[in-house]
C-alpha cells in the first residue's frame, strides 16, 4: 500500500490542516482585537493632548509667550504616541 493511500496518513493530514486553520484564525482574532483596542487608546491620548493643547495654547498666543509656547509644544511632543 502506498504511503498517501493509509487511514493514518489521511488522519494526520487532516488533524495537521484542521490544527493549522483553527490557529490562524485564533491569530487573526487575537491580531484584530488588539489592533482596535491600540488605536482606542492612542485615539483617547490624542484626544486628551488636544484638550491640554487648546487649554494652555491660546493664553501663550494671545500674550505672545513664543518661549512658554515652545516649552509646552516641545513637552508634549515627547510623548511616544505623538513622535
Amino acid at each position: 500500500m502506498k504511503m498517501h493511500e493509509q487511514i493514518g496518513f489521511k488522519f494526520n493530514a487532516l488533524a495537521v490542516i484542521c490544527v493549522t486553520l483553527i490557529l490562524a484564525g485564533f491569530g487573526w482574532y487575537n491580531y484584530s482585537a488588539t489592533s482596535q483596542a491600540l488605536q482606542e487608546r492612542m485615539d483617547a491620548r490624542i484626544s486628551l493632548l488636544m484638550d491640554r493643547l487648546q487649554l494652555s495654547l491660546p493664553i501663550t498666543l494671545w500674550n505672545y509667550e513664543t518661549e512658554q509656547m515652545e516649552k509646552i509644544l516641545e513637552s508634549e511632543v515627547q510623548a511616544d504616541y505623538v513622535g
